[in-house]
């Protein structure tokens, strides 16, 4: 596994545990395969089914304001969690592309300051996703660990979910509070670690864009190094480099931040005003799109125009020190 795709290696562990994310194609067998789908079908449908019994429970419970104000903000924490959870899996071609496109050699640059940046960057996600979701999951444990401290003491307690039933047996009581902390532990770890997995991806564009800018800063140089390696013009290693810096620009522009915006948006899209105004919404969002492109492309080409320009007057200076050493030749 390439240093690139190392970052985002511990999240896909864990979302393919809870069965956010799909493992990658060809899958083993059939019947795994199956039993793959089945597992994600059914992890959407323990989310989705919290979800409603909350609904339920804040519509019964809407003139009572500290039982509402219970289940309002974790019911739509737990929305933003399915909403995701979707979007992963209706995108979930795209998402195994922009995986496979992390090996890209372009994207793996390991010797000297780019390599401790790619690590770095990889340590951190790993950073991110420990912290992040442990915090969640300690969440989850105090969530259990109430409920039971009341019911020892014998104090009522209501779960901030519907059930139709009566709870107040012990067995009861146990059932409802395991299927809470399973299906509150599945939403946390899901949800942060979908969120981390997005903001990993964001910061690999960032670490990749300085290696990118550490990239057309020492181009003469590594022209001339390649130049002195292979025995080819310096002009010909020159453009070979700078050929290879673009499609790393355009990697670093297009492919890889242009998968999680997509992802993002789907995410996002029930709450964003955009999906709620049909006319509006998308006119705004197209205007703001197609600034955005326009934004790149000029700072694509800005930077394309002052790069040529360095590569220019570095050729000439190349041309002015050959001379000056030929002229030196012939007047010795």
């Amino acid at each position: 596994m390439s240093v690139c795709a190392l970052s985002v290696a511990p999240h896909l562990r864990v979302l393919r545990l809870v069965g956010f994310c799909r493992a990658l194609p060809p899958a083993p067998g059939r019947a795994l395969a199956a039993a793959q789908r089945a597992y994600h079908v059914f992890a959407l449908f323990a989310t989705s089914t919290y979800v409603l019994l909350q609904l339920i429970y804040a519509y019964q419970e809407r003139s009572n304001m500290d039982k509402l104000s219970q289940v309002m903000f974790v019911m739509l924490c737990h929305v933003t969690c399915v909403a995701k959870q979707v979007a992963f899996h209706v995108d979930a071609a795209r998402i195994d592309r922009l995986i496979l496109g992390l090996e890209e050699p372009l994207l793996n640059q390991t010797a000297g300051a780019r390599g401790a940046l790619l690590a770095g960057c990889a340590r951190g996600a790993a950073r991110l996703l420990r912290t992040y979701s442990g915090c969640a999951v300690a969440t989850c444990v105090l969530w259990i660990v109430f409920p039971i401290l009341y019911k020892v003491q014998g104090i009522p307690f209501e779960f901030p979910f519907w059930t139709g039933f009566n709870y107040n047996h012990n067995l009861v009581f146990g059932v409802v509070l395991l299927y809470s902390f399973y299906t509150t532990n599945l939403v946390a770890i899901g949800n942060t670690t979908m969120d981390a997995f997005m903001a990993t991806i964001l910061d690999q564009c960032k670490t990749q864009l300085r290696i990118m800018r550490m990239n057309f800063e020492t181009l003469p140089e590594r022209a001339v190094a390649a130049c002195a390696a292979s025995g080819r013009d310096y002009d010909a290693a020159l453009h070979a480099l700078f050929v290879d810096d673009t499609l790393h620009d355009n990697k670093c522009h297009q492919d890889v931040p242009g998968a999680a915006r997509r992802v993002r948006r789907a995410a996002a899209g029930a709450v964003r005003r955009g999906r709620l105004d049909p006319v509006h919404g998308r006119l705004q969002d197209s205007q703001r799109e197609c600034a955005a492109l326009d934004c790149r492309r000029l700072s694509r080409l800005a930077l394309t125009v002052h790069v040529s320009c360095l590569l220019a007057a570095e050729r000439a200076e190349h041309r002015v020190r050959v001379h000056h050493a030929v002229h030196h030749l012939h007047s010795d």
